[in-house]
């Protein structure tokens, strides 16, 4: 009998936790490499709009940034793509360790007209930028937020964070922290 009660008790225990662990993932979502609700409710609540914060309903706030060549760079220019913005510094050891795999990912999608991939730098002088993208080798094409305007503008608060806008200009989500070159070659499927 003993043995009866503490098997149905420990039968118990795992519906429950078993219940939970469900529970908490059906509130999550369902997830895509570059989507999440994070960088949309950042967003929503940095542009005040007062819209739902769903993917694809939230338009991108427009920027003009200078490049590393100290060309203006707007969003406008991307009208039709989707446009990958990924804001990260030099001094992050994360965006460090990401670098080669946006470099890699950027090689193939500029080969490509559909997707272009922008390196934010965020905060920085242009000089430091480039040196660093000289000692790296890195030629992917980088924006300098040199006050955090843009950054600010998305409500974001973590380096690296990407942010992937739609070819209508909406926002479709994004992720803090590392992404890989095999997500970002995914972004044609959307």
């Amino acid at each position: 009998m003993k043995k009866l009660l503490w098997l149905w008790l420990a039968l118990l225990v795992f519906l429950l936790a078993s219940s939970a662990f469900i529970y908490s993932r059906a509130q999550a979502g369902p997830q895509t490499p570059l989507s999440g609700k994070a960088p949309i409710e950042l967003l929503k609540a940095a542009s005040g709009a007062k819209e739902p914060a769903e993917s694809g309903k939230l338009r991108a706030p427009d920027f003009s940034l200078k490049n590393l060549n100290g060309r203006q760079v707007s969003l406008a220019d991307y009208k039709g793509k989707i446009v990958v913005l990924n804001f990260w510094t030099t001094w992050c050891t994360i965006c460090k360790k990401e670098m080669p795999e946006l470099d890699q990912a950027s090689s193939i999608l500029q080969k490509r007209d559909d997707v272009v991939l922008l390196a934010v730098n965020t905060g920085e002088d242009p000089e430091t930028v480039k040196q660093y993208m000289k000692d790296n080798a890195y030629t992917l094409p980088v924006l300098l937020d040199p006050d955090s305007t843009l950054f600010k503008a998305f409500g974001l608060r973590a380096y690296p964070t990407t942010i992937v806008i739609l070819r209508d200009g909406t926002v479709y989500g994004g992720v803090e922290g590392a992404i890989t070159a095999e997500s970002l070659l995914e972004l044609d499927k959307l």
